[in-house]
């Protein structure tokens, strides 16, 4: 009787860690690629009675983006000191004292599902003589829609404008924006909790076949 118990006791312990192991690489995050350069258009929206403080909401298209997330559209707050040429830009209104704003955002998207959302963090410098903004700083990911549900990290961001001829900054400005880098994803709850499921489900069935084993042979 002691033999037959032990014989697969131990057995069970193994798949049970073996299942352990599987789940916890299951919801282990995944680094992914990702790579786009999207045609932009920004309008700026200067906030009255302000220190050079703005809106900016940006649209573009890309025809090289990954995943098939080839459009982008944002949000984002900024202040421009008219003086050094110098933009600073940031998702979050109250790093500029605008409390009670909505929040900023950056989302890349496409015709499906698929989507990634974040905030970001960008400073600007003006060439006055050729009336360029070169844009630099990063885009953090705090989640997605459909299969990058869980996504997180940090992607590096560029941007390239032209401004008015006459320096109009209230008029539309054409840019191009880059942002690459690498995210993690991990698998949405559901999926986990499937697993576990049927991990559970498949020990039981085990146990209650070799209790019935035992019992033949205990008789």
């Amino acid at each position: 009787m002691f033999r037959s118990h032990t014989g697969w006791v131990v057995p069970i312990a193994v798949i049970s860690v073996g299942f352990g192991v599987n789940a916890e690489s299951a919801i282990a995050k995944t680094n992914l690629p990702f790579s786009a350069n999207y045609d932009t258009l920004n309008s700026l929206e200067f906030i009255p009675n302000t220190a050079g403080l703005l809106k900016a909401n940006l649209s573009g298209t890309s025809t090289d983006a990954l995943y098939g997330l080839t459009q982008v559209r944002g949000l984002t707050y900024g202040q421009f000191n008219s003086s050094t040429g110098v933009f600073n830009f940031s998702t979050d209104p109250t790093v500029f004292g605008l409390q009670g704003a909505p929040a900023g955002f950056v989302k890349l998207f496409g015709s499906g599902s698929d989507s990634l959302l974040g905030s970001d963090t960008l400073i600007g410098f003006t060439d006055f003589n050729n009336l360029t903004v070169k844009v630099t700083g990063t885009f953090m990911l705090t989640g997605g829609e459909s299969r990058f549900q869980n996504a997180s990290g940090t992607l590096g961001l560029s941007e390239f404008d032209e401004l008015d001829p006459n320096f109009d900054l209230t008029k539309p400005v054409k840019g191009r924006v880059t942002v690459s880098g690498t995210f993690q994803t991990v698998p949405e709850p559901s999926t986990v909790t499937t697993l576990i499921g049927i991990g559970v489900i498949g020990i039981g069935t085990l146990l209650r076949r070799r209790n019935r084993s035992s019992t033949l042979i205990a008789n």
